[in-house]
């Protein structure tokens, strides 16, 4: 009892070491599962628009629209989300829409909250 009782205290010991070592060097990454285990990052996607008159939006996630130089929308997520931006040149119709597929975070999700969708529409003189 006593031996295992002295095992058992130098595995955890040893154990919480090589944790503090893995998380000191950049190793608490947010995973989720969506087919097998994959680690989360950040991405960014910016379209050019041209002629839009019509914007739909299903997400869930905080969307800004402001006028600037350029019509351009720029959505700032995770790996995960699968944040779509399609273009319908024919219909002149914009949609931003939240991945099919929805991920599981498991660690550390805290580190994305700040994701956004960010719509500039073009700026034209006498408007």
């Amino acid at each position: 009892m006593k031996k295992s009782l002295i095992a058992g205290a130098i595995t955890l010991v040893v154990g919480l070491f090589i944790l503090a070592l893995g998380v000191g060097h950049g190793g608490a990454k947010s995973v989720y599962w969506q087919n097998g285990f994959k680690i989360d990052r950040r991405v960014s996607q910016s379209k050019q628009i041209v002629n839009v008159n019509e914007i739909e939006l299903d997400t869930s996630r905080p969307v800004i629209i402001h006028r600037g130089d350029e019509a351009k929308v720029t959505v700032k997520s995770t790996k995960s989300s699968n944040t779509n931006v399609s273009l319908n040149n024919s219909k002149r119709k914009l949609t931003v829409k939240d991945g099919s597929h929805p991920a599981v975070n498991l660690f550390f999700d805290e580190d994305y909250e700040d994701s956004q969708i960010e719509i500039t529409i073009q700026w034209i003189m006498g408007n």
